[in-house]
């Protein structure tokens, strides 16, 4: 089951989020808060009932911006299994790119002067394993024009995987078919281990 919620600013969002159990979802396998804010997530972690839900995902879909310093430490334990959204302000995402370990990047500026490729070469150690960059309508040389930021990701052995995202991607739960292919598979294979 997914659940996709797009925050509007109404008061109500609140009482949303305070549903947000796996007594009151069983079933919920991926969850997607594309416009979630900070104070919307830091309620929402608050919630020992929301943290229990998290542990049951298959995947989870989060904005960069949510993630404060508090937020980031609330859903740090889940991070293996979510996508983190960064977008064209490579200012702010900087610090949480250095955090993450799966990011998709909204953005056709990754090989600015300032942007991530540079950001990856000047770290030692990065929890990055993949990066999801938007391949579009772009034609063949989009790989050819991110060749440094690509060869950056290969240094460290973090994955660069194309795909499509939607022009319209915030009215949409800015679910990555990929990554929830990748976090099934993860999950078959450690069920086989325990058995």
């Amino acid at each position: 089951m997914l659940l996709s919620l797009t925050f509007i600013g109404d008061c109500r969002e609140y009482a949303i989020l305070d549903l947000l159990s796996p007594s009151a979802l069983p079933s919920l396998q991926i969850l997607a808060l594309p416009r979630i804010d900070v104070s919307r997530l830091l309620h929402a972690t608050r919630s020992p009932a929301f943290l229990k839900l998290l542990t049951h995902l298959h995947a989870l879909f989060l904005p960069g911006s949510a993630l404060s310093t508090t937020t980031f430490e609330a859903v740090k334990p889940f991070l293996y299994k979510t996508l983190v959204d960064l977008y064209t302000q490579f200012y702010s995402d900087q610090p949480l790119f250095r955090r993450v370990e799966h990011a998709r990047v909204l953005s056709r500026q990754i090989d600015h002067p300032n942007g991530l490729g540079k950001l990856l070469n000047e770290q030692e150690k990065i929890p990055l394993r993949s990066v999801h960059l938007d391949h579009g309508s772009e034609s063949d040389s989009y790989e050819y024009v991110h060749r440094p930021f690509v060869s950056a990701c290969q240094k460290y052995s973090i994955e660069v995987i194309y795909e499509t995202v939607s022009g319209v991607w915030k009215s949409e739960p800015g679910i990555s078919e990929e990554f929830l292919r990748r976090q099934r598979e993860r999950r078959r294979l450690e069920a086989n281990e325990m058995t």
